[in-house]
């Protein structure tokens, strides 16, 4: 009888441990929650039918290698656009930011039209010491409002990480144009991402 009694207890125990873990705030739900959320905004802005295919300084999505390259010639010769050996574009921002930043982007090409842009962010002469204020935690706050005058539009959901250790991701919608910010591994850059929704092919 006594056996019988401690097993009822046993196992009401087992599942009121099992109701609190269900109903507990854990990252990972979170993280869930915030990903129906962001399925949920891209529907709504997919189903506007709107066209924003701006990123920056003339480049778009949907446009094609040939325009790109040649636009980059021009902004090169007006030494607004640099480069480097990987192919890179470079360029320094300064308006909207407490120091000067370096731009670094390529676009990613599909028949032969810009189908993603991915971009690399991070305050220029910036010391490793003082990530603070001059690593990415600090950038990534002031490219959300940048990029809100850039664009205007919706604002940025934040999608959190799925566990304590990883940093979260800032997504922006609007239309067919997807744009995500995260910090990179080393806190000193944010990689932005431009994302067509509706590509060609």
């Amino acid at each position: 009888m006594q056996r019988k009694i401690l097993k009822i207890i046993v196992v009401v125990f087992l599942v009121l441990g099992y109701s609190c873990k269900e109903g507990k705030e854990t990252p990972l739900k979170r993280h869930q929650e915030a990903i129906l959320a962001y399925h949920d905004l891209q529907k709504r802005e997919l189903a506007t039918e709107v066209m924003a295919d701006s990123v920056f300084y003339g480049v778009h999505l949907k446009m094609t290698s040939a325009n790109f390259f040649e636009h980059c010639q021009g902004m090169l010769e007006k030494g607004i656009f640099n480069g480097n050996y990987n192919n890179e574009v470079i360029v320094a921002l300064d308006k909207g930011f407490k120091k000067k930043v370096r731009l670094v982007f390529y676009p990613k090409f599909n028949k032969p039209f810009i189908e993603s842009v991915q971009a690399r962010f991070s305050y220029m002469n910036s010391s490793v010491f003082n990530r603070n204020d001059e690593g990415s935690t600090a950038l990534i706050k002031e490219l959300k409002k940048v990029m809100l005058q850039w664009y205007g539009g919706n604002p940025f959901i934040e999608i959190p990480p799925k566990n304590g250790f990883d940093r979260p991701i800032h997504v922006k919608i609007d239309g067919n144009r997807e744009i995500t910010l995260k910090e990179d591994g080393s806190l000193k850059e944010v990689i932005a991402v431009y994302r067509d929704l509706k590509p060609l092919f």
